[in-house]
């Protein structure tokens, strides 16, 4: 090859150069590019998944506390439930010993009234229906302590019944006491509740004594749902017992006409002496 040609050559080949080497260029370019990107890329989820394991860290964090505070609660509501298991146990044994106490008061309390009732028939010869009835929601205690009132009365004078009666509170709530008593020279005094309305009624016929009582239990007013009157008298004649008797008798069915509901009972106590 001549020395011209090769130099034809040579200067045909340096274009074909230049070319390449912009080629080269042009790819170095893209490449340094590309490998940015790529690191930018990169970075940038780098910083995305340490802002996700952040929050993972907080959420993972947050439900540890709850679940602390939930078992806290849990255990706290344990210990109450067992103290309120506790509580209610020994409410239950309370209720259990209550129950067999009215129980036992109960049985008390049923057998004073049938001791009561026995006694009143005994002491004021009345059904002792009425008693028993006016003692409906009276306190055991109560009821023992009219039972051992009649205990004391039972042995005791005509007299003395009164005088007991007036003194029994436990009665005296219950009921209102009517006294009638004959005098020796046959005339009728009336006390009711521990106070004289009439005295020295002299006695003709048994309306005309009716009438007379009738209008003194009108004044003294209104008495409680159990009336038991008292007849006592000291040496009255028969005549005048009898027609006493008669006109307490109708007094009773006057007074429960004009007081529906109201159990009124005579108790004839007897002989007595002294004015109670």
């Amino acid at each position: 090859m001549t020395p011209a040609t090769r130099r034809r050559f040579t200067l045909q080949l340096t274009p074909l150069l230049d070319l390449l080497f912009i080629v080269l260029y042009a790819q170095y370019i893209d490449l340094q590019q590309a490998t940015r990107r790529e690191i930018e890329q990169a970075t940038v989820q780098r910083e995305q998944a340490q802002v996700a394991k952040h929050e993972a860290d907080k959420l993972r964090t947050d439900a540890l506390e709850r679940l602390n505070d939930l078992n806290n609660k849990l255990e706290q509501a344990d210990i109450e439930k067992r103290r309120l298991s506790r509580e209610l146990e020994l409410v239950r044994a309370e209720t259990e010993k209550e129950s067999q106490a009215r129980g036992e008061l109960e049985k008390l309390a049923a057998r004073d009234r049938a001791a009561i009732g026995q006694m009143v028939q005994s002491v004021l010869r009345i059904n002792q229906d009425a008693i028993l009835q006016a003692l409906q929601g009276a306190a055991p205690a109560d009821q023992q302590k009219l039972r051992v009132e009649f205990e004391d009365i039972k042995n005791t004078s005509p007299a003395g019944v009164i005088h007991h009666l007036r003194a029994t509170v436990e009665l005296k709530k219950r009921a209102d006491l009517w006294e009638v008593y004959i005098d020796d020279n046959n005339s009728v005094r009336l006390t009711m509740v521990g106070t004289i309305v009439a005295e020295n009624v002299r006695v003709a016929e048994p309306d005309q004594l009716t009438n007379t009582l009738a209008e003194a239990a009108r004044q003294r007013g209104e008495p409680k749902s159990l009336v038991v009157v008292l007849l006592s008298w000291s040496n009255a004649d028969r005549r005048t017992r009898d027609t006493v008797r008669k006109a307490v008798d109708n007094l009773v069915t006057v007074m429960k006409a004009e007081w529906p509901g109201k159990r009124i009972e005579v108790a004839p106590l007897g002989y007595t002496p002294v004015p109670p």
